[in-house]
């Protein structure tokens, strides 16, 4: 396999054959990553188009080839640029979260609201940048995606309760906030396992990341280092710049490991995937 042109390490033939591998000291987040995107592109050729017919499955496997891009974007910005890799990690765990969230409870429901939302989101978009193009063509693409947001009328028009006036919903989800999806997610995994439930440290994280992505003043202090002469460029921002590696690829895991079975198509992959959790074990 190759990825993007460039020969993966010697761990990724020898998952993608089955072999155990057992040299655990000499694995890197790098190679982990490597050999997960791997396996990414191994599932995406795999996949017979008569197990991703189902909502959820499709979108499963639309989640698995936006975060394999990601996860090869981080890869690619490697060590020196792992700050800016921690901006397309921001985009994972997001992904995470409302991916999680569709697929437990009514999974097909809420993945056929998450399909058939995009000409709401289309149209949203051209509306705030429809100066910039000439005036006919502006309308005549608004005039389209608004003909097929029409068509979802039955998905997304709701009655107000006091005035019983009809309107389009603003999101494809019930609950509109990420951290309220989140929780749903955790009470689910807490009354599966009957246990407590768990801390919601990933949204902590999204936070964190999402610093960088906005620009906030924790990601200027961050670049920044203060020296007798004044302030200078940090050469290295991140305490590990491995760290976006292992989380991608945690996350590459967890697609595949949810598609193959939404596809019920685990079984071709299930050996890969128990030794790329060994490794995640080792290194994490």
């Amino acid at each position: 396999a190759r990825v993007q042109g460039c020969r993966p390490p010697q761990l990724a033939p020898d998952l993608s054959r089955g072999l155990i591998y057992k040299a655990y000291t000499t694995v890197t987040p790098q190679s982990f990553l490597r050999a997960t995107i791997a396996l990414a592109h191994r599932v995406e050729r795999g996949l017979r188009r008569s197990r991703i017919r189902s909502h959820k499955a499709f979108l499963g496997f639309c989640v698995l080839v936006r975060r394999r891009r990601l996860a090869e974007a981080i890869l690619r910005l490697g060590v020196k640029h792992a700050y800016e890799g921690r901006m397309l990690l921001r985009s994972m765990i997001e992904i995470h979260i409302n991916y999680d969230w569709i697929r437990i409870g009514r999974g097909h429901s809420r993945a056929l609201r998450f399909i058939r939302f995009e000409p709401h989101e289309r149209l949203r978009i051209l509306r705030d940048v429809a100066v910039v193009f000439p005036r006919d063509k502006a309308e005549a693409a608004l005039s389209g995606f608004a003909r097929e947001r029409a068509g979802t009328r039955h998905l997304f028009r709701v009655a107000d309760p006091r005035t019983g006036k009809r309107s389009w919903t603003k999101s494809w989800a019930s609950k509109t906030a990420l951290r309220d999806r989140l929780t749903d997610v955790l009470d689910h995994e807490a009354a599966r396992a009957k246990k407590p439930r768990g801390d919601a440290f990933i949204y902590g994280l999204y936070a964190w990341t999402s610093s960088a992505v906005h620009g906030g003043p924790v990601s200027m202090a961050e670049v920044i280092r203060h020296t007798p002469a004044g302030p200078k460029a940090r050469p290295q921002p991140e305490t590990d710049p491995r760290a976006q590696m292992l989380g991608a690829a945690t996350f590459l895991v967890s697609t595949i490991d949810r598609l193959t079975a939404d596809a019920r198509s685990r079984r071709p992959y299930r050996r890969e995937l128990v030794q790329l959790l060994g490794v995640f074990k080792r290194l994490r």
